[in-house]
């Protein structure tokens, strides 16, 4: 707009210069003042009473061509001048200093009639701009250069033509700059102005986009009006932007004050522009889900410097800001100062913070806040305990973290940095203890907030041992297998691996794992290398918990037996059911097939068992168990049972078995014990007991039944007061195998007593039984009878002490050998 201004002043001179030779050559109201030789110090030319041109300063420096020239002139228009005709203009020159009309600057002029035409030189310092005048028809044409016009640097070429013939009829103009500099910013533009009669019309475009700062503008100006002051100005700009794409509208009818409209993809804006003021009336811009408005209008003063206060308040999904501000300006400096009220919930978290900031070009600087967050998982801040300066070229924040959850606490800080992708930081923090002792965490975690909010592949959490009720948790460790995201819930797959637990009566080795996450479900897996067993499920979030599934398979083994009772040798374990979190619970069902392995020193084979579990604070099992066999220094078979287990503790109900021809049964038992429990022995065949015998000396047979106190300790079995007593008759015959005739001739007394064995009918038959867990029994026997033969009573109190699993195992072991020797026979066939 100075340009054209500046070029309207040159045209109106142009035109005042004309008005000037008029009057020169026409003296009727023209008057002179202060005459000397070839000198005047004022002249005034009226017409119909109006001072139309006054100068002061003339000289005459030559009569033909006539040449004079003015220190100063200034013209005023008179009204209800008309055309007053083109006379015949005398050669000469006429040379004007200083030219001035109405406000525009002074220019400097040079006229030089020819007779037919007219030429004129006008200069404005470094702007110089040649007119070309053809008499008497009033054609006239120009060309020319403005340079450094103020505001402006940089130079505009002007060309055009027009009608002059005592007024101003017509006139076409072109300019154009590809190099202009205003207020330090380059304009690159093309303009054209047209003149009919009173009628005006002006157009005008850029050559090239302007650029201020991270903003590029195409614009483009169309104006219309009359020489009466009415007119209409349209101008829009279609603008490039960080925001995207903007489309600046403005419209004036009088060059006093302009209305504006901005608009883009989610922007809206609009106002006024007056030669005083910058007004922005409404303003709101709406990107990524969220919002930012002005809540009363701004004004901003078109000077160099200035302030003025804004008032904003935002919203994005349930988060609401409220943010009041003095925005302030001097040359080459904008600051904006304020505090920012952040309040409502995102992401599930509610959120309260008020942050005090001052905003510049290059930088943010936040002073001492705190933001407060709550939410499903617990409460706590992030802490800015000092002033702190973003540099927006390379900004850093470093933030204190406290949170709450469950009565445990984590603590430690979270960084913020800027790359060329957008933000992202760190986080480093450490927990108190997790689990009833010990089990503190250790977080080393990286993230991005832009442009998608992450946890960077590599972040990890450790644990360290800790307590859990009665389970010592080895430490362990998560780390991020993928970045996980947020949106939609938790997104991502992570490693987990720790090294066992330890319990009292049980141990797991180390596991390994991963966890997958997509949103409210995922899926886990873990395995137990040492075990040969794997566990996983899928699970989802439901009303406020996580919900899921647990299968699993274990090979029951050696591995598995570390810190057990018992020692697998073989058979499997399965477990299908299903669990919620927080405040754990679990149930299921726990089958196990073909277990064989030791107890103590008691071999079982065939046990299998169908469970319900239940774990609620603490594990809890119900269902039922049978053994095919175990070897207690004898064998037992068929075992079977109800069992429960609670707090460490195995209940055992109903059980039954068949054990030496009858039968042993029980109604309760627990494991482990310290006390005897009852276990009843109905009808045992003393002949199952003399076939044990791998070289028979006696022979039995009879039946007896008894009570046997049995102690089930953690590592094996212990009677204490067991007895048995016959049911019916009962014989006992001693053998005369070579074992026993060596007996009889190695002394006689010895003789006397097997012989009176040798065939006996017993009537009472009373044991008395006891055995620790090793196996070493006391047996204390009173046996009352007759010998048929002899006609002899016999009263035999017989008292020993021996190993019984160790005899027992004697006894068999020369058929256990034989068998062996066959089956390698069987094995070799014909080979030496």
């Amino acid at each position: 707009m100075a340009v054209l201004k500046w070029g309207a002043a040159v045209l109106v001179g142009l035109a005042v210069v004309v008005a000037l030779a008029l009057a020169w050559l026409w003296p009727r109201g023209l008057s002179l003042t202060g005459l000397g030789w070839g000198h005047a110090e004022q002249l005034v030319y009226r017409q119909q009473g109006c001072e139309l041109v006054k100068a002061r300063g003339l000289n005459i420096s030559g009569i033909w061509p006539l040449q004079f020239s003015a220190d100063a002139l200034a013209v005023t228009p008179c009204p209800g001048g008309g055309s007053a005709g083109i006379p015949a203009f005398p050669k000469g020159r006429l040379s004007i200093t200083k030219l001035s009309y109405q406000d525009f600057p002074a220019i400097g002029v040079e006229l030089t009639s020819l007779g037919d035409s007219l030429e004129a030189k006008v200069h404005y310092q470094q702007s110089l701009l040649a007119l070309h005048w053809q008499l008497p028809d009033g054609q006239f044409t120009f060309t020319g250069t403005l340079e450094d016009v103020p505001p402006t640097q940089g130079v505009v070429s002007l060309s055009g033509s027009g009608l002059f013939d005592g007024k101003l009829q017509q006139l076409s103009a072109k300019a154009q700059s590809d190099g202009l500099s205003v207020a330090g910013q380059r304009l690159a533009l093309v303009a054209a102005a047209k003149l009919e009669g009173d009628a005006w019309q002006l157009d005008a475009q850029s050559r090239a986009p302007l650029a201020v700062a991270s903003f590029t503008a195409d614009w483009q100006l169309h104006g219309a009006g009359r020489l009466d002051g009415t007119l209409a100005l349209i101008g829009s700009a279609d603008i490039s932007s960080p925001l995207g794409p903007l489309h600046l509208a403005a419209s004036s009818r009088d060059l006093q004050q302009a209305s504006w409209q901005l608009g883009g993809q989610g922007i809206t804006a609009q106002g006024t522009l007056s030669r005083q003021w910058l007004t922005v009336s409404s303003a709101k811009l709406a990107q990524a889900g969220g919002e930012l408005s002005l809540t009363a209008p701004l004004q901003l003063a078109l000077a160099g410097e200035g302030e003025a206060p804004i008032s904003l308040a935002g919203q994005y999904q349930q988060l609401k800001l409220d943010s009041q501000g003095q925005l302030s300006w001097q040359p080459g400096q904008v600051n904006l100062a304020g505090s920012a009220g952040l309040a409502g919930r995102f992401e599930g978290q509610d959120i309260k913070a008020k942050v005090p900031f001052e905003l510049s070009q290059a930088q943010l600087s936040l002073a001492p806040f705190t933001l407060a967050v709550s939410g499903d998982y617990g409460k706590g801040a992030l802490v800015n305990s000092a002033t702190q300066v973003l540099h927006f070229n390379q900004p850093a924040l470093s933030l204190g973290l406290d949170w709450q959850y469950q009565g445990k606490t984590l603590n430690g800080t979270v960084t913020l940095a800027k790359d060329q992708t957008g933000l992202l930081g760190g986080i480093k923090a450490d927990s108190s203890a997790l689990l009833d002792k010990g089990g503190a965490a250790h977080l080393v975690g990286a993230y991005r907030l832009s442009p998608e909010p992450m946890l960077l592949a590599g972040s990890y959490i450790r644990f360290d041992e800790g307590l859990i009720q009665q389970n010592l948790l080895l430490p362990a460790e998560l780390n991020l297998a993928t970045n996980l995201l947020f949106k939609g819930g938790l997104n991502g797959q992570l490693a987990i691996k720790g090294q066992g637990l330890v319990r009292s009566d049980a141990r797991v080795p180390a596991w390994q794992g991963q966890l997958t996450l997509a949103g409210q479900q995922g899926r886990w897996q873990l395995s137990i290398p040492r075990w040969q067993g794997q566990l996983g499920g899928d699970f989802q979030r439901q009303l406020q918990r996580w919900r899921g599934k647990v299968q699993g398979h274990l090979a029951l083994g050696a591995g598995v037996s570390q810190a057990l009772p018992v020692t697998f040798e073989g058979g499997e374990l399965a477990l299908d059911g299903n669990w919620q979190w927080p405040a754990l619970k679990a149930a299921g069902k726990l089958t196990v097939r073909h277990a064989s392995g030791l107890w103590g020193a008691s071999a079982f084979q065939g046990g299998a068992a169908d469970f319900n579990v239940d774990f609620d604070k603490a594990l809890s099992a119900n269902g039922s168990a049978s053994l095919a066999g175990i070897d207690i220094g004898t064998p037992v078979t068929g075992l079977e049972g109800k069992a429960s287990y609670q707090q460490g503790q195995w209940h055992f109900r109903d059980i039954q078995a068949a054990l030496l021809g009858g039968s042993l049964s029980a109604k309760a038992l627990d494991w482990p014990g310290s006390t005897p429990q009852p276990v009843a022995l109905d009808d045992l065949n003393l002949a199952s007991i003399a076939a044990l015998q791998a070289k028979p000396v006696v022979a039995l047979s009879g039946r007896v039944s008894g009570r046997i106190p049995m102690v089930l300790g953690p590592d094996g079995i212990s009677i204490e007061g067991g007895e048995l007593a016959n049911t019916g008759p009962v014989a006992i015959e001693v053998l005369n195998v070579d074992s026993v005739q060596s007996l009889k001739a190695s002394n006689t007394g010895v003789k006397v007593a097997l012989d009176a064995l040798g065939n006996l009918a017993v009537d009472t038959l009373n044991a008395g039984f006891d055995m620790n867990k090793d196996g070493q029994a006391t047996l204390k026997v009173l046996i009352k009878g007759h010998n048929p033969q002899q006609d002899l009573p016999v009263n035999l109190h017989y008292s020993h002490q021996e190993n019984l699993r160790q005899l027992l195992r004697s006894l068999r072991i020369g058929d256990e050998v034989a068998d062996k020797v066959k089956a390698q026979l069987k094995e070799q066939g014909d080979k030496p």
